[in-house]
């Protein structure tokens, strides 16, 4: 877009979450070492609401948010930023049955300050043959900046990827994530179910001040651009972090083809997970792991 090799980048989303965010990534130097990155998104979504792996009702969020991103890069693999966020947020149960009390938020300021670091040297992104993504991220909703909730949460997420005989890969995910003294509000705090993020469960089946999850997948080349797997997943969340123990994962797995298109990866997965999951046939373009 210009000398410095500016990029504009706009994004639409489709589905159960309808947004668009537009982002203008500015190098400020030459070499692309340093850079800043406004940019500005409004998001409107619905997610199911499970008790118990019941079906209990359907909350909504709506946002509009701004913001600066700002760092510098190491090389083509790693990057360090910090990140402030505006805006405000609704939310309120669109549907939840009786004697269930989902809690609403009209008119929520936020104000955020993030740090992330960003390692990511997979190959291929559609479908990793070899390499690691690896994002550490610190983030803070502060009082100073006009939020109206204050809070602290940390995250780790972890992905690595190997091949080995020339068309075999095994690929290793780990994340977690922690509420920092203060409790997040009920529409920012850890999700977890959704393409292998536990597949077998819902889109963001568990809700919780704390998640952890693992995955192991295996899978293998059939033609240029067609792969069969399979992995074994387990997972949960906790709203007191002194509760979490190896004992209350959720254990599931899957089975799938993935599809490498120039429009993104395809993937047709079925899988299964203990209680309160179950089993689901899942169908995704467009989404990497």
């Amino acid at each position: 877009m210009n000398r410095r090799g500016a990029e504009w980048r706009n994004t639409l989303e489709l589905g159960s979450t309808r947004g668009l965010t537009t982002d203008w990534y500015q190098p400020i130097d030459l070499a692309d070492r340093f850079f800043v990155e406004p940019w500005a998104s409004v998001t409107d979504s619905r997610r199911d609401v499970y008790v118990e792996s019941e079906l209990a009702g359907v909350y909504k969020t709506f946002s509009w948010q701004a913001g600066l991103k700002g760092g510098v890069n190491f090389g083509t693999s790693a990057q360090l930023r910090g990140e402030l966020r505006l805006g405000q947020l609704d939310a309120e149960p669109e549907i939840q049955d009786e004697g269930l009390t989902l809690p609403e938020f009209d008119n929520v300021d936020l104000g955020t300050l993030a740090a992330v670091y960003e390692i990511d040297t997979f190959d291929n992104h559609n479908v990793p043959h070899r390499g690691t993504r690896l994002v550490a991220r610190w983030f803070s909703s502060l009082d100073a900046l006009g939020a109206e909730h204050e809070y602290d949460k940390a995250s780790l997420s972890y992905r690595a990827a190997h091949t080995f005989g020339g068309r075999h890969t095994l690929m290793l995910g780990l994340a977690g994530g922690a509420t920092i003294d203060e409790d997040a509000p009920y529409y920012d705090q850890f999700m977890l179910g959704g393409l292998f993020r536990m597949s077998g469960l819902s889109d963001n089946q568990l809700v919780g001040q704390n998640a952890a999850n693992g995955s192991l997948l295996y899978y293998t080349k059939v033609s240029k651009s067609i792969y069969l797997g399979c992995g074994v997943e387990a997972g949960n969340v906790w709203n007191d972090r002194d509760d979490a123990k190896f004992g209350d994962l959720i254990w599931g797995g899957d089975v799938f083809v993935a599809v490498d298109t120039v429009v993104g990866p395809v993937y047709l997965v079925y899988a299964l997970a203990e209680e309160p999951g179950g089993g689901r046939l899942r169908f995704s373009l467009g989404k990497n792991f």
